[in-house]
This record gives structure tokens, C-alpha cells and sequence, in this order.
């Protein structure tokens, strides 16, 4: 399975709408995006706490309402002047076609968990095109508990990779991981039933990672 990173991120801004809309001319398997909370209890598609990094202005997620951020473009290097908002959840899930998944990665607490339940809820989406990520315990305790249909996954990292996969996939032959991947760990792995997310801009080309895979 083939998952863009923040979209195709290495010519648009990441976790963009036209990033993510970009994803699909490669063929790929679903997206991953990144998610915080605003002030007003919206949900907007963000990797980091603050807007800086992104929106070369500095504005705080969880003190700002929707309206604040949708005041913000998103910057990218190759070119300046794209006039891209910041998107809501709601906004990255009418880009998903049928058939096709979403990795909603978690950036904040739990506070976000009842209203990302009762968005999910709304989408005319099946329960299989979705999986939620995080790193905090206490989000991935509250979404099992709040839904039983969401996959659930949590990502996790080790410097051993290879190892960490193989014993991984013993224990659960089904698992999905989350990992930075590399075309040479792929080659290398070799292990089936394995859920590879990887950023596209490692290869821009899904049809050759594909074929590593085969």
C-alpha cells in the first residue's frame, strides 16, 4: 500500500488541498494528513502547533479560530504566491475517491477525539477508508472507546527497523505501521501484508515503488 505524506508535498504546500488532489494522478493507495483543533472546535489540516513554518506567520492552532487561519496562505518554496488556505478535515475528505484511504494523524490531545468522531460520523465515506494515527495514548483510548468501526493504528518508530517490522508482522500479521521508509528498506523487507506509508517525494514515481513491492 502506497500513501502520500502530506500529499504530494515536494512541489505544493504539504497537507494542502492540491497536494492531496495531486496524489491520486500517481496512483497511489490513500493520504495522510495531519490534524490539530482550533479554538472554535474546528478541525484543520496542519503538521505543527503554530503556523510559522508553513504560513511564514506565526499564529497558535489551538488559540485561533477557523476564520483566523483561513486568513493565512500556506507558503511553498517553488512558488510563493499559490493563494492556499489551511483545510479542514471536512475540506481534505471531499478530495477522497471512492475506494481510496485517509491516514488522519492526530498532532494534538484527546480534546480533538468528540469532534473528529462526530465529523466521521457525517462523511459518506465507509469505515475501511479510514485510519487514525497518534502518538498519545490517551487519543487512541478515547476513539476506540467513542468507535468500535475506525481502524486504529499507532505509529511508531525504531531505529532497527527491519528487526521491528519482522517482529512486528510475527506477532500481528496483519499490523499497519507507519515508519519513514526508504526504497532499499522495501527492497530489503520483503514482508507481506506490511502498510508502507511513504513520502512521495523519496520517489515521485508510485509505479516504481509498486514494483518494488511485487
Amino acid at each position: 500500500m502506497i500513501i502520500a505524506h502530506r500529499g504530494v508535498s515536494f512541489t505544493l504546500p504539504e497537507n494542502s488541498i492540491p497536494a492531496f488532489e495531486a496524489s491520486w494522478e500517481f496512483g497511489i493507495d490513500g493520504i495522510e494528513g495531519d490534524f490539530h483543533l482550533t479554538k472554535d472546535g474546528e478541525i484543520v489540516c496542519i503538521h505543527d502547533d503554530d503556523t510559522e513554518r508553513v504560513c511564514k506567520t506565526k499564529v497558535i492552532i489551538h488559540k485561533s479560530t477557523l476564520q483566523d487561519l483561513k486568513k493565512l496562505e500556506l507558503f511553498h518554496e517553488a512558488d510563493s504566491s499559490l493563494n492556499i488556505k489551511i483545510p479542514t478535515l471536512a475540506e481534505v475528505i471531499k478530495t477522497l475517491p471512492k475506494g481510496k484511504k485517509i491516514f488522519i494523524e492526530i498532532k494534538c490531545g484527546d480534546e480533538i477525539t468528540s469532534a473528529l468522531l462526530n465529523q466521521l460520523s457525517n462523511f459518506d465515506i465507509s469505515s475501511d477508508q479510514i485510519v487514525i494515527i497518534s502518538f498519545d495514548s490517551k487519543v487512541i483510548k478515547k476513539i476506540k472507546s467513542g468507535s468500535a468501526k475506525n481502524p486504529i493504528i499507532t505509529k511508531k518508530r525504531n531505529d532497527n527497523r527491519l528487526s521491528a517490522l519482522r517482529s512486528l508482522i510475527d506477532k500481528e500479521p496483519k499490523i499497519r505501521i507507519t515508519i519513514p521508509i526508504t526504497i532499499k528498506l522495501m527492497t530489503k523487507a520483503k514482508v507481506s501484508n506490511i502498510c508502507i506509508v511513504s513520502e512521495l517525494k523519496l520517489d515521485p514515481t508510485a509505479s516504481a515503488i509498486k514494483k518494488v513491492l511485487k
